[in-house]
């Protein structure tokens, strides 16, 4: 269902100062049960790797990366038995707590 939001997220990037945690962050007050926060820590607890993306990083590329972070925490949900909408704070604690400071 979040990849129906290809298009409002496009919008959003476009907008001047927002890049994509900005645009995560509107799209989960707007829909949590559908999009999640993406971070440099909530991503890096998910993938084991650093966030990969820059402000000048190519839009589609973006996107893409969203798609898949969310992708992830739907079978994390699944598999931990968590409730997708709490998943990017919990993530975000978890991973500065085992990771510390980025």
């Amino acid at each position: 269902m979040h990849r129906d939001g290809e298009k409002v997220l496009g919008l959003l990037l476009e907008c001047s100062g927002v890049d994509l945690p900005m645009a995560s962050t509107i799209l989960r007050f707007q829909a949590a049960d559908v999009f999640q926060i993406i971070d440099k820590h909530a991503y890096r607890a998910v993938f084991g790797v650093a966030y990969p993306l820059y402000p000048a990083s190519n839009p589609k590329s973006k996107i893409s990366t969203y798609f898949d972070y969310l992708d992830a925490l739907h079978q994390l949900a699944l598999s931990s038995k968590t409730s997708f909408c709490d998943l990017d704070r919990i993530l975000y604690i978890f991973d500065k707590d085992k990771n510390g400071t980025l």
